[in-house]
């Protein structure tokens, strides 16, 4: 009796704690599930759509092309995401929300009972701290604590391994941004601060060396930020050809036409790059800015990728 009753007191004590975690999770699925409902009139008419692999595949493909220089954050997470184990985070997710499901089924399930007959849903008739107390025990009693922690530990094993090639990422072009800052120190200094020492009154002569540091960082800094998107709009510009092309092959497949070449030939590739190379000088010649509607049409990817980008810097 003393080990279920230690267990009993420890789920009361944590329960604070889960019921503030309970909070933001219901928040979160229910922003997601409103999402989730309000795109059904898109996901009905590419349920339509024939063949929406290959259309998804083109319109993606087509995004990455054209825009993914502009959202270079997202577009690092996506290929860290995919290469660090999706297999594994997608069967977390899913189990996951499995036992998410479980635990919300039990739930609605005890707010119906009425045990003692008296017309009135027990839940109805305890204390906050009682029904608090009586959903933490329900849901340990059945949700798979097993499952859900080799699920977590997976979910948290692929978000660190994607802030970690972010981080990455970041350190190499602030590395890079300094030291081309140093070297444009160098030569500032040297040609520019006698000039300075004749136009600035001797009293502030210690500032010369300090803010012609500050400000040949600063140009480095910005050139190495300029290089990472156009390093980044490239690597999106390829990767969307890919794409692209994957996706016309298969749609053309789909309505009984042949391209002139064979999956994986010389003339292959030279197609791909051909289009990644139309694609980057689009970006390029952009600025990899966003034109109207597009500025609309990927408001989320660009909030999601102002906040990833946030995330990592203050990391």
């Amino acid at each position: 009796a003393e080990g279920p009753s230690r267990v009993e007191g420890a789920a009361k004590a944590a329960i604070p704690l889960l019921l503030a975690l309970g909070s933001v999770l219901d928040a979160v699925v229910a922003v997601l599930g409103s999402l989730w409902k309000r795109s059904a009139p898109v996901r009905r008419a590419l349920g339509r759509w024939p063949h929406p692999r290959e259309t998804s595949k083109c319109l993606g493909g087509l995004a990455l092309l054209l825009y993914g220089g502009t959202f270079s954050t997202t577009v690092a997470a996506f290929e860290a995401f995919r290469l660090c184990g999706y297999a594994s985070l997608k069967s977390a997710l899913v189990a996951l929300w499995r036992n998410y499901q479980a635990a919300v089924d039990a739930s609605k399930k005890d707010d119906e009972r009425d045990d003692d007959g008296d017309g009135v849903a027990d839940v109805k008739q305890i204390s906050k701290k009682e029904l608090a107390s009586r959903k933490v025990l329900l849901f340990m009693r059945v949700i798979n604590p097993e499952e859900v922690g080799v699920a977590l530990a997976a979910l948290w094993a692929g978000i660190s391994a994607v802030m970690a090639t972010l981080r990455i990422e970041f350190a190499r072009a602030v590395t890079f941004g300094a030291t081309i800052g140093d070297l444009i120190f160098q030569g500032l200094h040297m040609h520019i601060r006698p000039g300075l020492k004749r136009i600035v009154a001797p009293e502030y002569h210690k500032w010369i060396a300090p803010g012609v540091s500050w400000c040949a960082r600063f140009v480095g800094m910005s050139l190495a930020w300029t290089l990472q998107r156009v390093i980044s709009g490239l690597h999106s510009s390829v990767r969307g050809a890919a794409l692209l092309v994957g996706g016309a092959e298969g749609l053309a497949a789909a309505h009984g036409v042949s391209m002139p070449w064979e999956a994986g030939s010389p003339l292959q590739t030279f197609v791909v790059y051909a289009v990644a190379a139309v694609g980057f000088a689009l970006q390029l010649r952009a600025g990899f800015r966003l034109a109207f509607p597009a500025t609309f049409l990927l408001l989320p990817i660009r909030i999601f990728d102002f906040a990833l980008t946030q995330a990592v810097t203050m990391s």
